[in-house]
């Protein structure tokens, strides 16, 4: 399969598994949140959150594997691929027994950091436990992950994030239904999620991969040292990610309560959902980027870029600006009775600064990507670090000895990022040689514009319409989705876009005829 096809198919494929993703997180946290509490949803999101973070000790790795797998693929050296693979492999045995014996360890201290009722010390302690468990035993596939990224299989990675989204609804769902809800059930069935997940990477890469396999023989030194050289970098990233995410949570369980903690994780898993499908563009480009920077092909690079990030901002733009309207009775459907009145007033509130955060982001991701794909990660690594404990410090700092609220930590951490990705986008336009004002123009003004307008129409929606009826609110989101497509394809799309996507409804008109006439 030739480049731009394996391309198109790793997006697509992103773009599925992620609106299956979100789709089911819509619906699993809703579903978990009226059928134990709030206060116990808190509780799980703390546990996972803390967790999560173990996973920093091999993401580098696993990333740097991708790169250097893929690297070998185009020599056809097996022998290589079989050396990183066990070397990154040893590491992630090594990783995995470290994190597994710091979340056991943690578990025992969980009542002294954070504001935990005490009748669900006990619960906390036993799931930290189960997924200190869970860390030493799926740890050492990673490098199977690793793998089918170098062979740019992102559709089998998909397939298995897929399988287990929906292994850990389904399993979620009977669970309570038919045996016991809480939080210990939760976590087991998470926990058995990431074990189906890995074990399709593994059967996935033995058949991508046919000439490999695991040998304590071809350990090298070299090997590690290589791959920790660049996953130290990538790393950096990852830290930095996880603390604007992950430890946000921390500090509102030290200075708030748990219930903030699962108000944080509702909105913020909101706001990822739309990073994610930013990204379903934008990561397929390192290697694309890369090859082109090979080849020196310095116009091919800044048309590849004003293209992904014009398509990213559409996204972005859809999700972040054209819903604004939207969010309050979208919330009352989606999380019930459980938050209403000010407190959900306050909750949408914070969706709303951290969707805006998020469009900052969207116009950057694909310059970062691109400057992955050339080489230049160590200043973005470094502006990363800095943004994710300068926002940290500031959010801790205001709680702590000013106001202690939610709003107080969404603005704080929105600031952070958006100071960040500004930088990111300006080096990256610098590197890249990207013509700033045609790019910033045609490629984020003018899709924000257009979704501007659809957010207005959205705004009297609101205004005249009855939202408690949810047939008026399908029917007006609908209206304004309706309004956003035909304003991007007046006002964003050239004239090559709108031929593309012409020719693309012409195809899919015609199979369908065909297919009816059959």
């Amino acid at each position: 399969m030739n480049q731009r096809n394996r391309l198109v198919i790793n997006v697509i494929t992103n773009y599925a598994t992620f609106l299956l993703y979100g789709v089911a997180n819509v619906f699993l946290v809703g579903y978990v949140v009226r059928q134990i509490g709030k206060e116990a949803f808190g509780l799980v999101s703390l546990v996972l959150s803390l967790t999560v973070f173990v996973d920093l000790f091999g993401r580098g790795i696993c990333q740097a594997l991708t790169k250097y797998v893929a690297a070998e693929t185009g020599k056809e050296n097996s022998r290589s691929i079989t050396d990183y693979v066990t070397s990154s492999t040893v590491w992630f045995i090594f990783a995995g027994i470290l994190g597994g014996s710091i979340v056991y360890v943690l578990s025992f201290f969980a009542g002294d950091w954070f504001e935990i009722p005490g009748d669900q010390l006990h619960t906390a302690k036993i799931a930290l436990q189960l997924m200190a468990l869970k860390v030493i035993v799926c740890f050492p596939f990673s490098s199977f992950q690793g793998v089918l990224w170098g062979y740019q299989r992102y559709d089998l990675t998909n397939l298995a994030r897929s399988v287990a989204v929906l292994f850990r609804v389904l399993g979620t769902v009977i669970c309570f239904e038919f045996f016991t809800a809480g939080v210990i059930p939760l976590v087991v069935v998470s926990i058995l999620s990431f074990v189906v997940e890995r074990v399709i990477w593994t059967l996935s890469s033995i058949k991508v991969a046919g000439g490999l396999h695991f040998n304590l023989n071809s350990f090298s030194l070299r090997a590690l040292y290589v791959l920790a050289g660049f996953g130290s970098l990538m790393l950096i990233i990852q830290i930095a990610n996880l603390l604007g995410y992950e430890v946000v949570k921390w500090v509102v369980g030290a200075e708030l309560s748990v219930i903030d903690v699962g108000s944080y994780t509702i909105i913020a898993t909101m706001v990822a959902f739309v990073g994610s499908l930013v990204r379903s563009i934008a990561n397929v480009l390192v290697p694309a980027t890369s090859r082109l920077d090979s080849l020196s092909q310095h116009d091919a690079k800044v048309r590849l870029a004003q293209t992904a990030t014009k398509y990213s901002m559409i996204v972005a733009v859809g999700f972040c600006v054209v819903p604004v309207f939207f969010l309050k009775p979208l919330f009352l459907y989606w999380l019930g009775s459980e938050y209403s009145g000010r407190y959900l007033d306050s909750l949408v509130l914070a969706a709303l600064v951290l969707l805006i955060g998020q469009l900052f982001i969207s116009s950057a991701l694909c310059v970062l990507q691109m400057l992955t794909g050339v080489g230049k990660v160590k200043i973005p690594a470094i502006v990363t670090l800095t943004w994710a404990l300068g926002g940290i410090i500031s959010v801790w700092s205001y709680l702590h000895w000013i106001y202690a609220s939610l709003f107080a930590v969404v603005v704080g951490i929105t600031i952070a990022r958006v100071i960040g990705s500004m930088i990111h986008l300006t080096y990256g336009m610098y590197v890249l040689k990207i013509d700033k004002k045609l790019f910033i123009s045609k490629s984020i003004v003018r899709p924000v514009i257009a979704g501007i307008f659809a957010c207005g129409v959205g705004w009297l929606c609101s205004i005249y319409a009855n939202f408690q009826d949810w047939k008026i609110l399908v029917a007006c989101v609908l209206f304004v989705a309706t309004t956003y497509v035909f304003m991007t394809w007046l006002f964003v799309f050239n004239h090559r876009d709108r031929n593309l996507g012409t020719k693309l409804a012409n195809k899919a008109f015609s199979k369908v005829s065909i297919r009816n006439a059959g």
